[in-house]
């Protein structure tokens, strides 16, 4: 958001600010006139600008303007929506027809695949049909002979082929024309009784031929079906296996792990075994109850018991060290004597009060002190070194006020905040200061060279900064 400066104003339609509201350049204005006032030496008010009349009609032209500008971009969005619109219809209209003429051209094929066949179906019918009436030709009797001194009956086939019968029993000459086509006739019928026959034979043969085309397409389904069927059962077969593996892994990864841990208990008996038999050869076994009156004890590991100094005897360790874990001295307190060359990571008391007092009246740590709790100082907090840097992420000061340059004793520096950015691989800083070379306050970014007492206005990267903020001049 970008500052606002408001200037001297009144809203009362004719009211002008009177000599001594504005100082020597001062702008006023009258929100309802449309007017803007300033004086020029701080007594004189004159008026800038256009009539209230001329702005009011300036207004309504600019928000005339405005509105028709709207309106086209109302226009322009809705013609381009509808563009879109008939460009997806006629790219739809496109993808519907693309599969139009896709069908189409699949059902050509298919036609043309059904045509084709019902062609050389046709053709086989015509070949047999062709075939059996010119065999049925060849073989139909087409005349016939009598020979009387052999009494024997020559038949002539369609094809010119014969076939002699021998008829025994019969006179000489007594073969009448009449028993000649009673015999002619008779074959003649046997013929026809066989041509239908054939006809008969290949309208059930093609019957059959319809029906074994149904039966292997029947059968063909059968087989696609227990096809199926045998991948389904084999993939269920396939997913209990690779279950059953699975399964099989995991008792046998658990198996390795039963067996890991208890290799792991084997090795750890073994190890303590073999400890305890070496400190029983060597003599550093432990022992327990020991009342040790005189003597010296060499090597010796006080494991788990206390060790008790009777009464009026004494501990001495003078002549060597004496080392304690953690939390083995007890007692409210360590009784005269010097501690010295005392070195530690930290003092850590657990009460639940008073944690350590230090009763002189001034206590020196010579090298870094590290507090990792709350630190509270009942007086007053004196820091002397040359920077003091503070690892919080908030800042709490109860003051209202915050006093800088409490040491300045004229006016030679500037006093400001600043803080530190990186711009790619530059630091620069930012802040606002008082420039003690013309007693201006300053907003500032950009700058390369850090401030010290002074902020370097000539120095590289320094540039006045972007300030958002509401400016209020007040009414008149």
């Amino acid at each position: 958001m970008a500052s606002i400066i408001k200037i001297k104003r009144n809203n009362t339609s004719g009211t002008a600010p009177s000599g001594g509201d504005l100082a020597a350049g001062e702008l006023a204005v009258n929100t309802a006139d449309g007017l803007l006032f300033t004086s020029s030496n701080g007594s004189d008010i004159v008026s800038l600008g256009q009539t209230s009349a001329s702005i009011q009609e300036a207004a309504a032209l600019a928000n005339t303007n405005a509105y028709i500008a709207s309106v086209q971009s109302d226009v322009d969005a809705n013609e381009a929506a509808e563009l879109v619109r008939l460009s997806n219809t006629n790219a739809y209209i496109a993808s519907v027809q693309a599969d139009v003429d896709s069908n189409e051209a699949a059902e050509l094929v298919r036609l043309s695949n059904t045509n084709a066949y019902i062609a050389a179906v046709q053709a086989d019918v015509d070949a047999n049909e062709s075939a059996t009436t010119t065999a049925i030709a060849n073989a139909k009797t087409t005349g016939a002979t009598w020979n009387d001194g052999t009494d024997t009956l020559t038949f002539t086939r369609g094809d010119a082929s014969t076939y002699t019968v021998a008829l025994t029993g019969f006179p000489s000459n007594v073969v009448s024309q009449e028993d000649f086509d009673l015999v002619v006739s008779n074959t003649n019928a046997y013929i026809a009784s066989v041509q239908s026959d054939v006809d008969a034979n290949e309208a059930a043969e093609l019957v059959r031929l319809s029906n074994t085309n149904a039966y292997i397409a029947a059968v063909q389904a059968d087989v696609d079906q227990n096809e199926s069927d045998a991948d389904a059962a084999i993939a269920a077969v396939q997913s209990d296996v690779d279950s059953n593996e699975a399964a099989e892994l995991v008792r046998l990864s658990n198996t390795n792990a039963y067996i890991a841990a208890v290799q792991a208990d084997v090795d750890a008996n073994e190890t303590t075994a073999a400890t305890a038999v070496s400190n029983l050869v060597d003599g550093t076994t432990a022992f327990t109850g020991i009342d040790v009156n005189g003597g010296n004890i060499d090597g010796a590991t006080i494991a788990t018991s206390n060790v008790t100094v009777g009464a009026g005897k004494t501990l001495n360790v003078s002549a060597g060290t004496l080392t304690l874990a953690d939390n083995q001295i007890s007692g409210d307190k360590v009784d005269g004597g010097t501690i010295s060359d005392f070195a530690s990571t930290g003092i850590d008391d657990n009460a639940t009060s008073t944690q350590i007092t230090v009763a002189d009246a001034t206590t020196t740590i010579a090298n870094d002190l590290t507090v990792s709790g709350a630190l509270t100082v009942d007086g007053n907090l004196n820091v002397e070194g040359t920077v003091t840097y503070i690892g919080t992420t908030t800042v709490n000061v109860e003051d209202s006020m915050m006093k800088l340059s409490a040491n300045n004793s004229g006016d030679a520096i500037d006093t400001g905040v600043y803080g530190k950015y990186v711009d790619g691989s530059t630091t620069k800083y930012a802040g606002y200061f008082r420039d003690a070379t013309d007693e201006t306050v300053k907003f500032f970014t950009g700058l390369e060279v850090e401030p010290t007492g002074t902020v370097n206005t000539a120095g590289a990267g320094y540039a006045l900064a972007t300030v958002e903020a509401v400016i209020d001049g007040g009414t008149f």
